[in-house]
């Protein structure tokens, strides 16, 4: 419990006075896994503690980062989507605070529109997707998925075109014996990081 402590310590001081937490590059991305640890301890934004300052404060920088069609990237490319879409997510799940539904609600939508319609994967970019046969890779789409999925619990429409197609996307770049390792954007060269 002390090495907790000392950890949700840390990321309280580390987070930037404007309510991100720095990086050279994708601060969505930072802060988005920031409020998903300090979530996953318990702390949520309406706590009257440093901790729950700390959420809210990152909430609301991340809300901010959110514009009229649902683009919250910046240089982390579709992994700060990702990652700040399930953010949303969760604060929403766990809070119940209303402020985090339509920002939620407009990530979520454009992290749909960003997936392969036919192969189900998501990219570092935006679509369009340079060929037919970029269905996406296990790298960004391990993060979109259980964004997709987080929204979904909150309450947001997610097409269930959306899941299957995922779901299909998983299925072209399992291999191994049992179907259970993955590749990056095939089944042939299974990772044990895409795995």
């Amino acid at each position: 419990r002390a090495s907790m402590n000392l950890s949700i310590n840390w990321l309280v001081n580390e987070q930037n006075s404007k309510g991100h937490w720095p990086n050279k590059g994708g601060r969505v991305a930072d802060t988005g896994l920031a409020i998903l640890c300090l979530l996953s301890y318990g702390v949520l934004p309406q706590d009257k503690t440093p901790a729950g300052a700390a959420v809210a404060t990152g909430l609301d920088w991340l809300t901010a980062k959110v514009n009229k069609q649902g683009d919250m990237r910046d240089s982390g490319r579709m992994y700060s989507q990702a990652i700040g879409t399930w953010a949303l997510g969760e604060a929403y799940n766990l809070s119940k605070q209303a402020q985090y539904k339509k920002p939620l609600e407009d990530a979520t939508e454009f992290l749909i529109k960003s997936q392969h319609p036919k192969g189900g994967g998501w990219r570092y970019t935006q679509p369009p997707f340079k060929t037919a046969s970029d269905i996406g890779d296990t790298s960004v789409g391990g993060w979109a998925m259980p964004a997709v999925a987080s929204a979904k619990l909150a309450g947001v429409q997610v097409p269930k075109k959306v899941t299957d197609n995922a779901n299909d996307y998983l299925d072209a770049v399992s291999g191994g014996k049992d179907k259970g390792l993955y590749g990056y954007s095939n089944s042939r060269r299974p990772t044990p990081s895409c795995t």
